[in-house]
């Protein structure tokens, strides 16, 4: 049985005990998770970034780690050593996972921090990337990490329409913001919103007159059916889609069902909190991926 079995396990004997007995455990588990994550940020990223998260908790600044060639800001709340130790090594597979071009057109639906379209800018310097990310402190960082590579951020939520959207926000962790309130509801405490501008990717590609998108990442916490509703005309421009689906979002089934029609070949790439990250690609040209063609 691995760690997270483990701490499962655990959690399901908490719930059947005593309730005060369950808080009080719960409380402790949650200290005891956030210092096995803090050593392992100390043992994955030294002891500068072990240091910069202790700083950053108790001062409520933001964390500087390193990533790839450079570092870069992530922001400070409770879930941030738990994040360091095992997200970052995540982005750094999705883009290894992106297909090989010369001077790509990225979309990071759901940029957070911007460390994904960083790292992608890393890979391949001349790419054209759009990071769009709604929450105004993440966007803030987002543009402080990205202002070197020539990224473009975008702070609107990513629709099945434009205007206006409610964006709700778990301060704990703001990996699981979303436009969908039970969505963030059903993985923490919706600790506040904000009313927030939203853009439809087929409205984005328009106005800024790109006719051909070689990856479009989706990462927006079950709001993933919206997002495609509003893409259309992107989806059928689009090389390579690397997309969380989870079942937050009640219509994942047929989220891959209307995927596979426009990306015949697919492979998940890492497992998340309720789903897995997925490539889905078009054609069987995209050699680095590994994708073994049926027989």
């Amino acid at each position: 049985m691995d760690f997270q079995s483990i701490v499962v396990e655990f959690l399901k004997v908490l719930v059947s005990t005593e309730k005060n007995c369950n808080v009080l455990w719960y409380l402790r588990l949650i200290k005891i998770m956030n210092f096995i994550y803090l050593l392992r940020v100390w043992k994955n990223l030294g002891l500068f970034t072990f240091l910069s998260v202790i700083h950053g908790m108790v001062r409520n600044l933001p964390v500087r780690t390193p990533l790839g060639d450079r570092k870069y800001l992530v922001n400070p709340e409770q879930a941030t050593t738990y994040h360091l130790a095992n997200s970052l090594s995540k982005l750094t597979k999705l883009v290894q996972a992106v297909p090989n071009v010369e001077s790509p057109v990225i979309l990071d639906v759901g940029a957070n921090c911007g460390l994904f379209s960083a790292l992608a800018a890393q890979r391949f310097p001349s790419a054209r990337i759009y990071a769009f990310e709604p929450a105004p402190d993440l966007s803030l960082l987002a543009k402080e990490n990205l202002k070197d590579h020539g990224c473009t951020v975008v702070q609107k939520a990513v629709a099945d329409k434009s205007g206006k959207a409610t964006l709700f926000i778990n301060k704990k962790s703001q990996q699981t913001n979303s436009i969908i309130h039970d969505a963030v509801a059903a993985v923490g405490e919706v600790s506040g919103e904000y009313e927030v501008e939203t853009i439809s990717l087929d409205d984005f590609i328009r106005a800024e007159g790109i006719d051909k998108v070689d990856v479009l990442k989706i990462d927006v916490q079950g709001a993933e059916s919206a997002v495609l509703a509003g893409a259309v005309e992107t989806l059928s421009k689009t090389r390579a889609l690397i997309i969380e689906v989870t079942f937050l979002d009640p219509g994942a089934q047929e989220i891959m069902q209307l995927l596979t029609k426009h990306f015949p070949i697919w492979r998940p790439i890492a497992p998340v909190l309720f789903g897995a990250d997925i490539l889905l690609l078009r054609d069987y040209e995209d050699k680095n991926v590994h994708t073994p063609k049926p027989v």
